[in-house]
């Protein structure tokens, strides 16, 4: 190899790992959010959400009433729901995808049997 050969092989090699390098960097920069909004009819005493290995827990959501938190979308998952309401009954549930490279906006339902999800929007 002459040097030319060598230096336009590490000009390569730098172009495709800055690339890359910017690359993930946007994915790691994903940023999901979501909506968890009580129509079961009665106070929601305790709702625990877990999406992307991190649990984010609420008491108390009174009927009609919305929270809403935003996450780092870290890898693919999906929502991993439990709730127990005034009553004592227990929903849980698996709704979902997200994964990283883009950035989410979801809203889950809890009603008075079950929950449900509506994508509301997704970008990259």
């Amino acid at each position: 190899m002459n040097k030319y050969s060598v230096i336009r092989s590490i000009l390569a090699l730098f172009v495709f790992l800055t690339g890359f390098t910017v690359s993930c960097a946007r994915s790691s920069d994903s940023v999901g959010h979501l909506d968890i909004i009580n129509e079961s009819g009665e106070t929601l005493e305790f709702v625990k959400v877990n999406v992307c290995k991190k649990d984010f827990s609420f008491t108390n959501i009174l009927v009609g009433a919305t929270v809403s938190f935003d996450f780092p979308v870290s890898h693919e998952s999906g929502y991993s729901i439990a709730v127990v309401t005034a009553s004592g009954q227990k929903i849980s549930s698996e709704l979902g995808y997200v994964t990283r490279g883009f950035d989410f906006s979801d809203k889950i339902k809890i009603l008075a049997d079950k929950a449900t999800i509506e994508r509301v929007d997704v970008s990259d």
